[in-house]
This record gives C-alpha cells, sequence and structure tokens, in this order.
C-alpha cells in the first residue's frame, strides 16, 4: 500500500472502484487514508499538496455570480471536448459542489465556490462537463478530466482544504485535520 506524507502525518493512499470522488478519511486508530478513484492514484500527491496549501492561503474577497461566471473558461471546455457549452447557474446544495441535468446541459455550481480562489469553481465545471461524455466516475472519466484539466487533483485538495477552513470559521469542527 502506497504511503505519502503531508506534513508530519503519514497518509496511506488507497484506489479502486466504487471510489467516486478523492476523500481523506481517519479510522478509529487515527490513520489517515487517502481515496483516490481508479486510475487517479499518481494525483494523490498534488491532491495532498492542494489540501495542504489551503491552510496557507488567504481567503479571496467573495466573488458575484455574474462576475464568476464570465470568467468561467465554459467555452474552452465545451470546445476541448467537442460539446456544445452548458448553461451555468449558481445555487446552494448541501454536500455537492456541481451537478449537472443531462438532459438539458445545465450545469449548477454550489455559492459557497464564491468565496474560494476560482480555480477551485473551474475544477468543479471541468468535472461536470466531462460528466457530458460519461456519467459515471469510470477510469475514462478520470482521464478525461486530467486532459481537460492537468492540475485537477490540487484544486481539489485546495477546495476540499479551504471547505474545512470555513467549517471552521462557522463553528463547526474540522471534518479531517492534516
Amino acid at each position: 500500500m502506497p504511503m505519502l506524507t503531508a506534513g508530519e502525518t503519514r497518509v496511506r493512499v488507497l484506489s479502486g472502484k466504487g471510489i467516486g470522488a478523492p476523500a481523506l478519511k481517519r479510522d478509529q486508530r487515527r490513520r489517515v487514508t487517502l481515496l483516490m478513484p481508479e486510475g487517479c492514484e499518481a494525483d494523490a500527491a498534488a491532491f495532498l499538496e492542494g489540501w495542504r496549501e489551503a491552510e496557507r492561503l488567504p481567503f479571496p474577497e467573495p466573488l458575484t455570480e455574474t462576475v464568476m461566471t464570465s470568467a468561467m473558461p465554459v467555452d474552452r471546455f465545451a470546445a476541448a471536448l467537442g460539446i456544445s457549452p452548458p448553461t451555468l447557474y449558481w445555487d446552494e446544495r448541501k454536500g455537492l459542489w456541481g451537478w449537472l441535468n443531462h438532459d438539458k446541459g445545465v450545469i449548477g455550481l454550489n455559492r459557497t465556490l464564491l468565496r474560494l480562489p476560482p480555480c477551485c469553481a473551474e475544477a468543479v465545471l471541468a468535472h461536470e462537463c466531462c460528466h457530458l461524455l460519461y456519467k459515471d466516475h469510470s477510469p475514462a472519466f478520470w482521464a478525461l478530466l486530467r486532459e481537460l484539466m492537468p492540475g485537477w487533483a490540487w484544486r481539489e485538495g485546495l477546495m476540499r482544504g479551504l471547505y474545512q477552513r470555513i467549517r471552521r470559521q462557522n463553528g463547526h469542527a474540522a471534518l479531517l485535520e492534516l
């Protein structure tokens, strides 16, 4: 089982079918495991690097939906994938960063992303655009995401790490500290 180091913490890396997105877990013995989707093992270190960077990075000024939408590379992603550009909208959905109405070609993004660096929203947008071609999280999906957005794992780690800080600021327990 591969091991990585995040500061003082040793992190086991597990991957396989059934893991839909990267996730950090701590067991009862306080051992930390990074779960990576099948075919994404090589992205584990970048995910952890992004997560740790989230502790050092200052929060940007929140952007409006209009400003963030105009900054999103929707047309570039659509052209790269050979698809029609999807329509974007912003909403609150607990537990989801983004979602897709495949039939209508509409992508929803969580308003929490407006409080994070734009690269986090871009990563969610790229992820959802890839779902226009692959409805699952198969190795082919992750390969397409890696091609569309090199560095996606670092952005994913950064986004999830910053979310930990938002939770702490709002008086909630962090989901996991490294």
